[in-house]
């Protein structure tokens, strides 16, 4: 995956008007804990602002407001280039590629949804990149794929479960009992 922009005013620092090249508002706490989960895990961040436009005097005052929020400096761009992988923005309208209309509009799906959803592409490695790169079988494939979504889509008991599903039934196939169709506690529970 690419870079990461966050728009500074409005989406990482709370922001209602101008109020000169000073001032950068209070951080919002939701985008701050997501952009130090991102830098945790290893991902290039950076600030995407038009105050970048401004001058260098402009770029201390966000470099200030990023070591005192962020606890580090992150790189400050206005540019959006080919490495840009997302970029969020209170100000944007999501398209659908090559559509002309927005996200969510009737038949409009992003692609980033369809081909690499952000509860598989956390990290490093995006999900189906490890199951191929190890080739892995159906069945093990599953289990590395409900384990990697854990905790970022839907029911984590139920992604476990279905994991626990998945290598419970590859065990079956080794020991020839799949028939069985049982999870391995008794019970009949289907992976959905």
């Amino acid at each position: 995956m690419g870079w990461i922009g966050v728009d500074l005013d409005g989406t990482l620092a709370n922001y209602s008007h101008w109020e000169g090249e000073e001032h950068i508002g209070a951080p919002v706490p939701a985008m701050v804990s997501r952009v130090k989960a991102w830098l945790n895990a290893g991902e290039d961040v950076r600030i995407f602002t038009a105050r970048v436009a401004n001058g260098p005097a402009q770029l201390e005052h966000i470099k200030r407001w990023c070591l005192e929020h962020l606890g580090r400096i992150l790189p400050i761009t206005n540019v959006k280039d080919f490495g840009m992988a997302i970029l969020w923005d209170d100000r944007c309208v999501q398209v659908g590629m090559n559509t002309g209309r927005r996200v969510g509009e009737e038949g409009v799906m992003s692609d980033e949804i369809i081909n690499h959803p952000a509860h598989y592409t956390r990290g490093k490695f995006e999900v189906i990149d490890v199951i191929e790169d190890w080739n892995l079988d159906w069945h093990l494939g599953n289990v590395v794929k409900y384990v990697g979504r854990y905790g970022h889509k839907g029911s984590d008991l139920g992604d476990l479960k279905k994991a626990r599903w998945y290598l419970n039934r590859k065990i079956q196939v080794m020991e020839g009992t799949q028939n069985e169709n049982l999870d391995g506690d008794g019970r009949n529970e289907r992976a959905g």
